[in-house]
Order: C-alpha cells, then structure tokens, then sequence
C-alpha cells in the first residue's frame, strides 16, 4: 500500500487514507460516493481522508438498479421537474438549517455530545451546538465550487450529485438541530433524532440519485415506446 503520495490509480493518500479529489479540483469526485458500476462497498470519500460507502453498489446488490445504470449515462434523461426540484431543495433546506442554528445559539444549555442509545452524555451553550452544522452545510455547498478546475464529462451528473449530498447533510443537521433543541427542555431524555442523524446523509443524497436514475430509466422508456408507435 502507498501510504504517502500518489498510488497505482493516481489518487493521493496520507498515512495510507486515499484524498478526495475534489481538493485536487475534480468535481468528477463527488459521483464517487454512487457508482453502479464499481463492486467496492467503500470507495475514497468525497470529502476529506478516508472511505465512505458506496450507496450506488448498496443499490445494485439491493436489486433496486443494475450495474450499468450510470448516473453520468441517464443523467440527461432525468425529467426536468425533478432536476429543478433539486434545485430549489437545497434552498429551502439552508433556510431551515440556519433558522434551527439560530433558535439552538439562544439556548443556554443544551446536549452537544449523545451515547449510542441517544441519551445526552454533555451539555454546553447553544451557540457551540450550533455552529459546527452551519461550517459542514458551508463547506458541502461551496467546496466544489471553490476547488473545481476542471469541466465534469457530465455536468448535470454532478449537479445532482453535488445538491443531493448537499441535502442529506442539511437533513442530518436539521435532525441534529432539532435533538440539541429538545435536550434544552428535556435534558434526561433519549432523544432518538440523534442517533439516527448521522444516518440521514447517505440515505437523503443515495435516495435522491436512485429516484434520478429510476425516473430517467422510466423516461428513456417512454421516449422509446412513443417512437415505436409513431413508427
């Protein structure tokens, strides 16, 4: 294993951890973390050190897509409403995002740290609860557009990448948000929105680019069937 400096397949690895890409300015990097096409459950993360899992290759050993259902392939196909839709989402979610932030930094004590069975294991001010969800939905949406050196093969393929992950943070953070604000008013309370927030960014950013991938399958077959006929 390389352990420093670039490995085999080019990718840059410190102390053995591959680097994303996306620092290197490839916007490519963030349809890493859904890849049909590559059998690896945990391919390099799409940010920072490390490995992350492979929700495109979950998806296929699921049954719900195959192999070759590339999202950079159909990406064209995938109907016009949705891909607005995705747009307009992120928008919405930083609002609410920011407004649960808010509402968390005026409370004066509330859990920042949870046991694996959802119970408040450490208390401080809401302004330290809050803060760290606001610089990770801050980085998610700006980093690519900070870095990025470099036209994508599919730009759309990694629009829609880029704004789903970009939701499943804001859904984790909103989940989060909403934990540390319930510890406040009840601070012996298991709270179950903290063990399941973590969760809630692959799910949201897997869920969306496998509805994208089903509706531009479903697209490309009534594209097909209406030629048949007007044959």
């Amino acid at each position: 294993m390389k352990w420093f400096g670039k490995d085999d397949d080019g990718c840059i690895r410190v102390a053995g951890l591959p680097v994303s890409d996306v620092w290197r300015g490839d916007t490519e990097a963030l349809l890493d973390g859904f890849e049909p096409e590559n059998p690896s459950l945990l391919v390099p993360r799409k940010y920072g050190l490390g490995w992350s899992l492979n929700v495109g290759a979950v998806a296929v050993k699921a049954g719900w897509i195959r192999p070759d259902d590339s999202l950079p392939d159909l990406a064209d196909h995938v109907p016009v409403s949705l891909r607005k839709a995705i747009s307009v989402a992120p928008l919405i979610g930083g609002m609410l995002t920011v407004g649960l932030s808010v509402l968390v930094a005026q409370k004066k004590n509330v859990a920042i740290k949870w046991s694996l069975f959802g119970m408040p294991t450490k208390f401080s001010r809401g302004s330290k609860a809050a803060l760290p969800p606001v610089l990770l939905n801050a980085a998610v949406a700006l980093l690519p557009r900070l870095t990025s050196q470099k036209a994508p093969l599919s730009q759309t393929a990694v629009d829609i990448s880029a704004r789903a992950e970009v939701l499943g943070v804001q859904t984790m953070s909103v989940a989060t948000l909403l934990a540390a604000s319930r510890s406040a008013r009840q601070p012996a309370k298991r709270q179950l929105l903290a063990i399941a927030a973590p969760l809630f960014w692959p799910i949201v950013s897997g869920g969306i680019q496998i509805a994208c991938v089903k509706t531009a399958l479903s697209n490309i077959e009534a594209e097909l069937q209406n030629t048949h006929e007007e044959r």
